[in-house]
C-alpha cells in the first residue's frame, strides 16, 4: 500500500469514529443555534432526510431540537423541516395532521417545497381538490415535482376543478373572491404556456386565471372570430394537437370538453357526444362555424370540438337556436350547437405567431384514452371583474 492509500484508508477510519460523535453533538445544540445552522442543512443531515433515516436516541433528541427551532425561529425551511418530521416519523410517531399543519405555515409563507408537500398529503389523504391547488401553488414557484404532479393528477380528476379553483382563491385571493366572478369558460392548451379561449368569456375581465388559480393574461383577442389566446405563467394541462385537415365531413362522430355552468349550477366537466350536421354557414358574413348535434350549455363557450382521434376540430362557441338563418338551416330535428371551424383557429394563431401541433387523421382512440386525452387538455377558464 502506498503512502496515500495508507493516508486514505486513515482519514475514513477517523471519519467513521467521529461520525457517532458528531450525531450527540448536533443533539446537544441549542434549539436557537440548530436552527441557525439548519440553514445549511444540519437538520436534514443529521436526520437522514437526503437518504436512510436515523431512528434511536440521537435521533429523538435532534429531532426535538429541530422541532424546537421550528418553534423558536417561527422561519418556513424549519417549519417545513418540522412538517418532515412528523410525515417520515423521526423520533416521533407518524402524524399527518401534525404534519399538515407546519407544512401549512411554511407553505402560506410561500415555501415551494411545502406546498409541495401540502400537496402530496391532501391527495394521499383523498382531497384532489386542495392537491391540485397546492400544486399549482408550488408550480407557480418554479417547482418541478410539483408541475409534474398538476400535470398527472389534472385529466385524472377534472370533476374537482371548480372546487379546485376556490381552494387556489383562498390560498391567494389577489385574483379576487368568489363574488367577483363574472363569468366562466372553457379554453384549450395549444403551447406551454398559451391557451385559447373565446373573446366573450374573457372580455372586460380584470383578472383572469385558468384552474386551477394559474394567472393568465389575455394578449390577444379577436371579437369578429371570437376567439382570445391566453398567455399562463405555467402550463395548465396536457398540450392539444390540432387536426391537419380543416374540413370535416358531414355526419362524423365529434365529442366537446368543457365545464358548462350558470347561476346556481358550479362549472362541472363534462363530455357530450354528437357530429356535424352542417358543415359550413356564413354568421352575418363575419365568421364560418360548424353546427352540430352536441349539446352545448353556457360555460362551454372556448372548449375544444375533437374527433375520435383526439385531434382538436374547432373551439365551441354557441348553442343554438341564435339566428333566424340558423333557425332556416337546421335540419329535422334541429342543432345543438355551434363551434368556431378549424380553419378559422389556425389562421388566428398564426397571425399572432404561436405555434401548434398539429397531426394527419388518425385512427380512433379508445374511449377511455380519448376522455383521458380530451381532459387533459381542456381547462376552465374564470373570469373576475372585483366592483
Amino acid at each position: 500500500m502506498d503512502a496515500r492509500s495508507d493516508l486514505n484508508v486513515r482519514q475514513c477510519v477517523r471519519a467513521a469514529a467521529l461520525a457517532p460523535l458528531l450525531v450527540l453533538l448536533l443533539a446537544a445544540i441549542p434549539a436557537g443555534r440548530l436552527a441557525l445552522a439548519d440553514d445549511n442543512g444540519v437538520c436534514r443531515a443529521s436526520l437522514g432526510l437526503d437518504g436512510e433515516l436515523r431512528q434511536g436516541a440521537d435521533a429523538d433528541a435532534t429531532a426535538a431540537a429541530c422541532l424546537a427551532a421550528a418553534e423558536q425561529r417561527k422561519d418556513p425551511p424549519s417549519q417545513y423541516m418540522a412538517g418532515l418530521i412528523y410525515e417520515r416519523g423521526i423520533g416521533r410517531e407518524v402524524d399527518s395532521d401534525k404534519a399538515k399543519a407546519w407544512y401549512r405555515r411554511a407553505a402560506n409563507k410561500g415555501h415551494a417545497e411545502a406546498q409541495l408537500a401540502m400537496g402530496r398529503l391532501s391527495e394521499k389523504t383523498n382531497y384532489p381538490d386542495w392537491a391540485l391547488a397546492w400544486y399549482a401553488k408550488a408550480a407557480l414557484s418554479r417547482n418541478q415535482a410539483a408541475a409534474q404532479s398538476l400535470l398527472r393528477l389534472k385529466p385524472l380528476k377534472p370533476d374537482e376543478m371548480w372546487r379546485a379553483n376556490m381552494r387556489a382563491i383562498a390560498i391567494d385571493d389577489s385574483f379576487g373572491g368568489l363574488s367577483d366572478v363574472h363569468a366562466t369558460g372553457s379554453g384549450i392548451v395549444i403551447a406551454e404556456d398559451v391557451v385559447v379561449t373565446n373573446e366573450h368569456v374573457v372580455e372586460g375581465c380584470t383578472n383572469v386565471t385558468v384552474a386551477p388559480g394559474i394567472p393568465a393574461k389575455v394578449v390577444a383577442a379577436d371579437a369578429k372570430r371570437d376567439l382570445a389566446i391566453l398567455r399562463t405563467r405555467i402550463r395548465a394541462g396536457e398540450i392539444a394537437t390540432l387536426a391537419a385537415d380543416p374540413d370535416i365531413a358531414t355526419g362524423k362522430p365529434l365529442l366537446t370538453g368543457g365545464y358548462p355552468g350558470a347561476g346556481d349550477n358550479a362549472p362541472t366537466y363534462t363530455v357530450t357526444e354528437g357530429s356535424l350536421s352542417q358543415r359550413k354557414i356564413s354568421h352575418k358574413d363575419e365568421v364560418d362555424f360548424w353546427l352540430l348535434t352536441n349539446k352545448i350549455d353556457p360555460g362551454n363557450s372556448g372548449g375544444p370540438l375533437v374527433d375520435e382521434a383526439g385531434l382538436v376540430r374547432g373551439v365551441v362557441f354557441a348553442s343554438l337556436p341564435i339566428t333566424g338563418i340558423v333557425k332556416k338551416s337546421a335540419p329535422k330535428g334541429g342543432h345543438e350547437g355551434m363551434a368556431i371551424r378549424l380553419a378559422a383557429l389556425k389562421g388566428f394563431l398564426d397571425e399572432q405567431k404561436i405555434a401548434f401541433r398539429s397531426a394527419a387523421a388518425e385512427a380512433p382512440m379508445s374511449r377511455n384514452d380519448l376522455d383521458a386525452r380530451l381532459a387533459g387538455f381542456t381547462v376552465l377558464v374564470t373570469c373576475f371583474q372585483p366592483e
